[in-house]
């Protein structure tokens, strides 16, 4: 690696006699000072240092533990605060309207499709009723559609 050193000369690829390295290894040993190695008596007689204490993290929002539980506490699903949120509407409640729309799009799509894979050829008959009751689904379910945006309140933004 050819470059210039810290003392402004340039290395080349030529060794080095003895004598420049030895005139080096002293200028690194001189600018590094007398090295003391500590014998085993010196090590044995030093006291152990104690350890400076820890320094304890402040604890942090994951460090939370409850407190004990009381008597009121006994149902786990009561939430959060007391707060228990409501059940969900039953399907019982649902547009048959809807329903039966959703059910004669897909159900004539998903009957078409296993037809035609199990027989070569249909009778137009069956064609023709599958394609009413898909116009018919899609026709019931547009009509159901609301006309214009709801009345929820004023803005763009989400209800909540």
């Amino acid at each position: 690696m050819a470059g210039p050193t810290r003392d402004g000369g340039t290395d080349s690829d030529e060794p080095l006699d003895d004598a420049t390295v030895a005139e080096r290894w002293a200028e690194l040993t001189r600018d590094l000072g007398e090295l003391h190695v500590p014998t085993d008596d010196e090590l044995r007689a030093t006291p152990a240092e104690p350890e400076p204490p820890r320094r304890v993290p402040a604890p942090g929002p994951r460090d939370y533990e409850p407190g004990p539980g009381t008597d009121d506490d006994e149902d786990p699903s009561s939430g959060v605060d007391g707060f228990v949120p409501p059940d969900p509407d039953p399907f019982s409640h649902s547009d048959p309207a809807l329903a039966l729309g959703w059910v004669a799009t897909v159900g004539s799509l998903l009957v078409g499709l296993i037809l035609l894979v199990v027989n070569e050829s249909l009778p137009t008959w069956v064609l023709l009723t599958l394609a009413a009751t898909l116009l018919g689904g899609i026709g019931l379910l547009l009509w159901r559609m609301p006309a214009g945006p709801d009345d929820r309140g004023p803005g763009d933004g989400a209800v909540v």
